[in-house]
């Protein structure tokens, strides 16, 4: 997907980081992006850097944004050389990445912060003044949505699968996974099989070994029977990737 100079997001993108520096100058981050992902509409995507923004949509990596959409705080280390993301973010120089994600009925706020320091620092730190960070956020998703207002559907960015066929096909296999009683990180190795990361992307992903990937792989195998809902989804994934034989 390429993206004109002249797109709104582009032009709206130009003033963020006079805004960072306003407004979040207390914080140590280095890069805000504020992705406003409407289901039905596509995502409203406004970011700090430019350079780095415009080849985001070019990897294509909007197809997983589905997959970071889960309400609250989190957290990673960019330290897989693999990722195009992680490529394109120490490239900026960042090293560490926070997402808050604000949930609502038929679009979600997605607030993702770079920085040099991990993302513990920068969460402590939020959490030191958190009215006045909320108070910030408020304002700044406030005059972008008055962007959005204004540019209507030549706003939005569309990803090559719709949003809505996105969240079908994620929640098939980890809606019904919920009752497995799997650990913590058999939890994320899911997560990220079902965004089809490859077995050295979720090893570095993870700080595992790719015999430990394959391990936990086997052992939700294991806790999936035949009859199971999410059974077949779990077995062509893991097969898309090589990690169980057709």
């Amino acid at each position: 997907m390429i993206i004109k100079n002249n797109h709104p997001l582009i032009k709206a993108s130009t003033y963020m980081p006079q805004w960072q520096i306003r407004h979040f100058s207390w914080l140590p981050i280095n890069q805000i992006v504020y992705n406003y992902v409407h289901y039905d509409h596509g995502i409203a995507s406004f970011g700090t850097d430019i350079d780095w923004f415009r080849a985001y949509w070019e990897y294509g990596l909007q197809n997983k944004v589905i997959g970071r959409l889960k309400p609250g705080f989190h957290s990673w280390t960019l330290n897989n050389h693999l990722r195009s993301e992680t490529r394109l973010a120490h490239k900026s120089g960042l090293k560490y990445k926070l997402d808050i994600v604000i949930q609502h009925e038929n679009f979600c706020q997605l607030f993702s912060i770079g920085s040099l320091m991990p993302a513990q620092v920068v969460l402590d730190n939020i959490l030191s003044n958190y009215q006045l960070f909320q108070e910030k956020l408020q304002t700044l998703a406030n005059s972008l949505h008055n962007i959005i207002d204004e540019t209507g559907s030549k706003i939005y960015l569309e990803p090559d699968i719709s949003l809505r066929d996105q969240l079908v096909i994620n929640n098939k296999i980890q809606q019904p996974a919920d009752s497995l009683n799997l650990t913590h990180i058999e939890k994320q190795c899911l997560d990220l099989l079902n965004l089809k990361y490859s077995t050295k992307e979720m090893a570095n992903s993870l700080g595992l070994s790719e015999i430990g990937i394959k391990a936990i792989i086997y052992r939700i195998n294991a806790k999936l029977k035949e009859d199971h809902p999410a059974y077949f989804q779990f077995k062509e994934k893991s097969q898309s990737i090589g990690l169980m034989k057709a």
